[in-house]
């Protein structure tokens, strides 16, 4: 009983919230990080490809470009010029743009604002995707392009 009371005045508080700003939230400015001499890490993933996919790839020949980027296999995730994290986790429901700002800023979606592949824009009533399927043929999507509903 004491869950689903909390439970409700959490569900409450977020309607109401959402209700006074209209949904928007203004994010507070970021401090510029500063570039500073050292060494430099490249990262390389593939999307929807698994780890086992991809280390079989390596292993088997049918990668020979990103073989010779990691290097010697030494076990363990661990290459010559390489680490490879294949029990690292992706944002769920997981999507492109949304999983490469986590990853780059090291926050969730909830905290970085990019919480997926595709954004409304209310002051110009643009809907941008990114290529999405949920967007093919409707007037007012577009892939690639900016297009605009009507008013």
């Amino acid at each position: 009983m004491v869950a689903a009371i909390l439970l409700l005045q959490c569900s409450c508080g977020l309607i109401f919230g959402s209700l006074r700003t209209g949904g928007q939230e203004q994010l507070k400015p970021v401090a510029t990080a500063t570039v500073k001499d050292g060494p430099r890490v490249i990262i390389f993933a593939l999307d929807g490809a698994g780890p086992d996919q991809l280390m079989e790839a390596v292993r088997s020949g049918r990668a020979p470009h990103i073989a010779a980027l990691l290097g010697k296999e030494k076990g363990s995730g661990l290459f010559e010029h390489a680490y490879a994290a294949p029990r690292a986790w992706s944002i769920l429901p997981s999507s492109t743009i949304a999983a490469w700002a986590a990853t780059f800023t090291g926050k969730p979606p909830a905290l970085n604002g990019v919480t997926g592949d595709e954004w409304f824009v209310r002051e110009t009533a643009t809907f941008y995707a990114s290529g999405s399927r949920l967007c093919s043929g409707h007037a007012r999507c577009h892939q690639g392009r900016e297009r605009r509903s009507p008013r």
